[in-house]
């Protein structure tokens, strides 16, 4: 730990003048490709404990150096450091040349969001809902985009607001793109054009694109309301699954379940859930019996 510690502070590595290297990551990375894999897989577990060590510049470089040994993560290591939350894993990291984010948290949670993906979805969405603090909380949930959109979709209208738009093009299908679009409508014009050239950056369906705008811009009443039912309040997309089924929420808390019937003409019917059917679908996020 000695050695791996003078590594992180650029005192210690294989370059012998700090012109060859950015800096200490350098060393660092090349330091964990020479390791055998035994000894990579103890190099994770010591970077993941530095993390929060009282040396700020340690537990900078030691996030960023979790990149070089990714494969590693452990989502029980992980669970543990999300639910301890310490207070250590909300300072301002140094700033390096791969700094990113404004907490050390946000750099941690976006590495676990992308490489952990053993980590349930139930400790995640625990943490999000300990995160007090709206714009980091914001931060946080749009790192579960590419893995876990679920819970993106779920809790888009609550935790997002109009400057996350790209979280719209950041999710991995149209269908959930279309969900979070349902959350805010109508969004504002500057973050309607972000999401339009974002999209058009990654060679999206034009005709995809097109329905997304129309989502967002509140112009799309077949994708924005449950269909077949007779009721104005406004309404947002929570869950569901493609060409099955869609639950949406509505200002008041209420559920109502759509659901698409089998064959080519895309018919769907609509109801209000049940109060406690309400709860158990929250509860489980899943359907139960009175729904199948």
């Amino acid at each position: 730990m000695d050695v791996l510690r003078r590594r992180l502070l650029g005192l210690q590595g294989p370059y012998a003048d700090i012109r060859e290297a950015t800096d200490q990551l350098d060393n660092v990375k090349l330091w964990i490709n020479g390791l055998e894999e035994s000894d990579r897989k103890a190099a994770f577990s010591d970077l993941h404990r530095l993390i929060i060590d009282d040396n700020l510049e340690i537990a900078t470089v030691a996030v960023l150096s979790l990149d070089f040994v990714s494969e590693y993560f452990d989502s029980e290591a992980a669970a543990f450091m999300l639910l301890e939350n310490d207070a250590r894993l909300y300072r301002q990291p140094l700033r390096m040349g791969a700094t990113t984010f404004k907490t050390i948290l946000q750099e941690y949670f976006s590495r676990v969001c992308k490489y952990c993906t053993g980590i349930s979805h139930r400790c995640l969405e625990d943490f999000l809902l300990r995160t007090a603090e709206p714009l980091l909380r914001s931060s946080l949930l749009s790192f579960l985009a590419p893995n876990y959109s679920s819970l993106v979709v779920y809790h888009a209208h609550r935790m997002l607001d109009y400057q996350d738009a790209q979280v719209i093009a950041a999710l991995p299908n149209h269908w959930g793109r279309i969900a979070v679009a349902t959350a805010l409508r109508p969004w504002p014009l500057d973050a309607v054009d972000r999401v339009k050239s974002l999209l058009r950056i990654r060679k999206f369906n034009e005709h995809d694109t097109e329905a997304i705008v129309k989502v967002m811009a509140d112009d799309a009443p077949r994708l924005t309301h449950p269909a077949g039912l007779k009721d104005s309040r406004r309404w947002w997309i929570i869950a569901g699954e493609p060409y099955s089924w869609t639950m949406w929420e509505t200002n008041d808390g209420e559920l109502a379940f759509e659901v698409l019937h089998p064959g080519p003409g895309f018919q769907s019917t609509s109801r209000i859930l049940s109060p406690s059917e309400a709860i158990a679908f929250r509860q489980n996020r899943s359907l139960g019996s009175s729904l199948l």
